[in-house]
């Protein structure tokens, strides 16, 4: 059996797109116009915004609640005790929800209210009872022996990373398969940072493109396509033993792939 969860990375990256959804869109922070730091702390019980706010609210935080419980109950100190790690998968949770919901009141794009909080704290909750339940049944355990069988040890990242893999494939990308084009977007931060400089002018010059750039070749599209599935492909033979289930385990991401 692999000596890390995979619950782990995943309720960390998870935590993390929660952090940025709620954070979004950094802009616009300020104190509240006659706010004290016990008026922005307690929260306001805001009444009801429609079903899809409060089910958004209420969903958001089941997958980071069962991600926790899972991770505890696999945890050397937790011994497999189910009360420890629901606890810790219920107070993180709502630790995080109360934290990003008063940091809420620095942005005036965003409404946080006590309301929330409270859908978050429920979501988590539920999300512990599933992944509970799923616990007490033993489809952890199932899962957990087909990982070592199929899985070498220590792999928990690598398969984190290729669950993340489809759903980055859901944002629109110019080229099929085409994730991790990060230069436009850092090169727009970087034109950002210096504008209004100076002595920064010729940087600026050099990184501003003089034309829109002629598009891709055939050639050059099909290379750039092999290139985002030969990533992915080569970590999933990496984590995986056996030539069999390697051809197998790589059929099954393309097939994923083609499908998201």
């Amino acid at each position: 059996m692999p000596s890390r969860s995979l619950a782990l990375p995943l309720a960390v990256v998870y935590a993390l797109l929660v952090m940025y959804a709620s954070a979004y869109p950094f802009s616009g922070w300020r104190w509240p116009p006659g706010a004290s730091v016990v008026d922005v702390v307690a929260l306001p019980w805001l009444p009801w915004r429609g079903w899809f706010d409060d089910l958004v609210n209420l969903l958001g935080y089941a997958p980071l609640g069962a991600l926790i419980f899972v991770a505890g109950v696999r945890a050397p100190l937790a011994r497999g005790q189910a009360t420890w790690a629901a606890a810790w998968a219920v107070a993180l949770p709502v630790g995080l929800s109360w934290s990003l919901e008063v940091l809420q009141q620095l942005l005036p794009q965003r409404v946080p209210s006590a309301r929330d909080l409270a859908l978050n704290a429920s979501g988590a909750m539920a999300g512990v009872a599933t992944a509970a339940l799923i616990w007490r049944v033993g489809a952890l355990q199932a899962w957990h022996r087909w990982q070592a069988r199929w899985l070498v040890a220590d792999s928990a990242s690598g398969v984190a990373l290729l669950l993340l893999w489809p759903v980055a494939l859901l944002v629109p990308q110019p080229l099929p398969l085409g994730v991790g084009q990060v230069f436009e977007p850092l090169r727009q931060m970087a034109l950002a940072m210096v504008e209004g400089v100076s002595w920064a002018q010729p940087v600026s010059q050099l990184m501003t493109p003089s034309s829109s750039g002629q598009p891709l070749t055939p050639m050059s599209e099909t290379l750039a396509t092999a290139a985002g599935l030969l990533a992915p492909s080569l970590l999933a033979v990496v984590i995986t033993r056996g030539l069999t289930r390697r051809c197998a385990m790589v059929a099954l991401m393309v097939i994923v792939a083609l499908v998201t």
